[in-house]
């Protein structure tokens, strides 16, 4: 397991630096902040980019002074290796060890979804993720009384996006689908959305018998025969970018498949797809994912700081893994105190339609306000991210496409309520 601390006050964000605790004479206690992501194995492409989307927010809220007067906030981070086990055990060593206020993580719908059970909700304290969908999430909450509710999430949950997979591929023709799944807390529940809508649309006809996959194996061939064989129309891929990668470069290599249409869910909308698959095999490749970045001031502000600071662009779920952390922030300054129950309680009272509005690249002035007994209206990088009582925002949906230089590219936007 991977772990470190970092203060984010006199440091440099720049990539690379190395564990540090560098408050530099500052005799305050800090707020410590744990953060839980795969930083490496199949999601692990992504989790530095979500880590410093998290180091951008406190950042902002460090330049000026803290989260409370002359608190500065400590990010203890540590990788969850895309495997639920070490994810769990992090989480806790980084509770016990460094008396965090709230977690953030992890990427993977699983992983987070044994977190919140074996760890911050028995701890009672907030636990936010950017990236986990699984509707299991929301049954957990559902589950629970609104007292012991910690969870919340700046990512749509897969209840809405896994009926839009279904209504764009019944709209582009498909007469007969094969959803190929992950065989975990994600790939599952994810195939049963995308079944049930998909059968009110076509028919139970037109499905064929779904693939549950493996995650992280080296080799996908025989899945791939499979689906060649069963030769649908259609083919629904839910899967992580490692193994969905090794899936279509195993696909591709069948020299005699049949003319199969693939489309994706939102965790293969990563560059390390693309890369696992290898060269032009995902040219015109479709697929769905919550739309994490739209065009607002809020976003454009969120991702012109992002390039600035880390000489990159921002990729998909990096602006909700941002507003995870200015949520969980903001709910300090509004509380006045880093004590979980106030900090529940102040979470609910920032996206007040009366409040003035604050957006993202604008903490410090939310910070601010709030001291000053102000109420605020947040708008998120990733959108309004209104949290409700299960801890749940609402979404917008994208159609994204793999074009010829293995690039995405938005292929059309999608508003639930008028699929």
């Amino acid at each position: 397991m991977r772990r470190s601390i970092f203060s984010l006050v006199l440091v440099s964000l720049a990539l690379g630096c190395g564990p540090s605790r560098t408050l530099d004479g500052d005799d305050t206690q800090p707020v410590r902040i744990g953060l839980v992501l795969s930083l490496s194995g199949d999601l692990g492409a992504s989790g530095q980019h979500r880590l410093d989307a998290v180091r951008l927010a406190v950042r902002e809220v460090n330049s000026a002074g803290g989260v409370l007067p002359a608190r500065r906030v400590e990010l203890v981070s540590a990788d969850g290796e895309s495997v639920p086990e070490v994810a769990v055990s992090a989480s806790r060593d980084i509770l016990e060890d460094d008396r965090v206020v709230a977690l953030i993580g992890d990427s993977g719908s699983t992983s987070t979804l044994r977190i919140a059970m074996d760890v911050t909700q028995p701890a009672g304290i907030l636990h936010a993720s950017g990236s986990s969908t699984s509707t299991l999430l929301t049954d957990l909450q559902r589950s629970l009384e609104e007292d012991e509710r910690w969870f919340f999430r700046t990512a749509p949950s897969d209840a809405a996006q896994a009926p839009v997979l279904a209504e764009v591929m019944h709209a582009r023709g498909c007469e007969s689908v094969m959803i190929v799944h992950l065989d975990n807390d994600y790939g599952m529940p994810f195939e049963a959305g995308v079944r049930e809508r998909f059968m009110q649309l076509a028919g139970a006809g037109a499905l064929m018998p779904s693939l549950a996959i493996m995650d992280n194996r080296a080799d996908y061939t025989s899945d791939a025969m499979a689906v060649a064989a069963a030769a649908p129309a259609c083919a629904a891929l839910v899967a992580y970018p490692g193994s969905g990668g090794r899936l279509m470069r195993a696909w591709n290599s069948i020299a005699t498949r049949p003319n199969v249409r693939w489309f994706g869910a939102d965790a293969l909308r990563q560059p390390a797809f693309v890369e696992e698959a290898g060269s032009g095999v995902l040219t015109g490749f479709l697929g769905t994912a919550p739309l994490t970045d739209p065009e607002t001031p809020a976003n454009n502000a969120f991702r012109a700081a992002y390039e600035a600071t880390f000489g990159r662009q921002a990729a998909t779920f990096d602006a909700s893994f941002y507003d995870a952390a200015a949520l969980i922030l903001l709910s300090i300054a509004a509380a006045g105190v880093d004590e979980p129950i106030a900090m529940r309680e102040a979470l609910r009272t920032l996206s007040d339609p009366s409040g003035v509005v604050v957006r993202a690249g604008s903490l410090a002035e939310g910070i601010r306000l709030l001291r000053d007994g102000r109420v605020i209206n947040y708008e998120g990088a990733s959108g309004p991210v209104d949290v409700d009582d299960l801890g749940e925002v609402e979404g917008v949906f994208e159609v994204w496409r793999v074009n010829a230089e293995g690039a995405f590219e938005r292929d059309e936007t999608l508003y639930p309520a008028g699929l």
